[in-house]
């Protein structure tokens, strides 16, 4: 529910990211012991419902996505695996987190906003478009030197 609540909401761009990166680690953080429970459980009706809960929660990003995509006429063939992407890389992220927390969640959440939201900017400078991510070069970013990174 709280995550059907984030991806229909109003917030947009960065807000809306951090925002669905937040209720499912805060979800998870805040019901530690069902969470564990459920992934030390290796049934198959367990990694179904897992399964199940994770591709719906893609689904619906998937849809949100396009929608918002096709409103200025953004490339949106990619949707679908953009949003299984996201969703396994946060929990997979979570997963790890739960099992050894070396963070907040805050600091948690901060990092994987900062992953998914620069993952998104790169898709909408070339439109969504693969032929044209494809077509430019992807050279390395410069690395900072000790004198250029601020404390």
């Amino acid at each position: 529910p709280n995550m059907a609540a984030a991806l229909s909401s109003e917030l947009d761009g960065f807000d809306l990211t951090r925002e669905v990166i937040r209720v499912y680690v805060e979800t998870v953080a805040a019901e530690p012991e069902p969470y564990r429970f459920v992934m030390a459980n290796s049934s198959a009706s367990k990694n179904k419902v897992v399964a199940d809960s994770e591709r719906i929660i893609a689904r619906m990003l998937a849809v949100m996505l396009r929608q918002r995509m096709q409103r200025v006429g953004m490339d949106t063939q990619g949707v679908e695996p953009w949003a299984f992407l996201i969703v396994g890389g946060v929990q997979l992220a979570t997963h790890s987190w739960m099992s050894n927390p070396r963070m907040s969640s805050a600091a948690l959440i901060d990092y994987l906003t900062m992953l998914c939201w620069s993952a998104l900017c790169g898709i909408v400078e070339v439109g969504g478009s693969l032929e044209q991510f494809n077509s430019q070069p992807h050279p390395s970013p410069a690395l900072p030197t000790a004198a250029t990174i601020q404390p």
